[in-house]
């Protein structure tokens, strides 16, 4: 299609399917489109100024080396969109609203590691924070799944590869990538009950209540108790460790949750104190 036969087209259909845009430039009387159904459309090299895209699906889509410069999505979606080389500049875009099959996780995750991570920088330097937090999480998955790649160009060793899934998966699942800081709370909560409920087990009989070694904690309130004074660095109280065994455990537990406290002290300040 050239400039004549789009504008031709989108004056008696909203659909427009299978077709190859060739023009460098998108017409200028074509700046506000709403409710327009793009599928199998061709838009590479193609460069888009000042163009406002309203509730449009983009189905099967191709923006390879596509410029977008001050254009805006609103409730738009794209699925399965190529995105090779794609760039954008002063855009509103809301990551989230891509969405790719898990095949292309194997073939292409080069394309949309360079996509999130441009929308991360467009976001950016726009202030648009949970666009640029979405584009973030969208860009450490993707780079994920390159591990595939890195590793079938050798690029990188097996246990490299291993050890960055395992670093990817724990600090998404933990903390959703530093951006879910109520989901490290959820963390902390049961970490902390669990770590109770293990010293109940283990550490009941070499704690003594009062500095008296003929009385120990009873029950799991008692256990809470001890194990949160360690973990919170709020002290031992009237319940401290008799044993060799039980004071190198609390060593260590109050060493731990020293590291633990500051990351999720660092996590609620980067998400709530902007």
């Amino acid at each position: 299609f050239d400039l004549e036969k789009i504008e031709a087209h989108f004056k008696t259909s909203d659909h427009l399917k299978s077709v190859q845009f060739w023009p460098e430039s998108w017409p200028t009387s074509l700046t506000k489109m709403s409710n327009c159904h793009f599928h199998n459309v061709s838009l590479s090299k193609t460069k888009f100024i000042r163009v406002t895209f309203k509730e449009c699906k983009f189905e099967d889509c191709l923006f390879i080396g596509t410029e977008f410069v001050e254009v805006e999505f609103h409730r738009c979606t794209f699925t399965n969109c190529n995105f090779y080389k794609t760039s954008f500049e002063k855009c509103y875009l809301d990551p989230n609203t891509i969405h790719i099959d898990q095949k292309y996780k194997s073939t292409q995750s080069n394309v949309f590691v360079t996509l999130f991570q441009r929308l991360l920088d467009n976001s950016a330097a726009q202030h648009q924070a949970d666009f640029a937090a979405s584009a973030d999480i969208r860009f450490r998955q993707w780079k994920r799944a390159q591990i595939k790649f890195e590793l079938q160009k050798e690029h990188i060793t097996k246990s490299e590869a291993f050890w960055q899934r395992c670093r990817s998966l724990i600090y998404e699942m933990i903390a959703g990538f530093g951006y879910k800081p109520s989901r490290f709370v959820a963390w902390t909560i049961f970490v902390f009950f669990l770590t109770s409920f293990l010293n109940g087990q283990f550490l009941r009989d070499s704690l003594a209540v009062n500095a008296d070694p003929a009385t120990h904690p009873n029950g799991f309130v008692d256990d809470i108790y001890y194990t949160f004074s360690i973990l919170t660095i709020l002290g031992f109280s009237s319940i401290t460790p008799i044993t060799a065994w039980a004071k190198l455990i609390t060593v260590f537990e109050a060493f731990c949750a020293v590291g633990w406290l500051a990351i999720l002290t660092s996590l609620l300040v980067k998400r709530l104190i902007r």
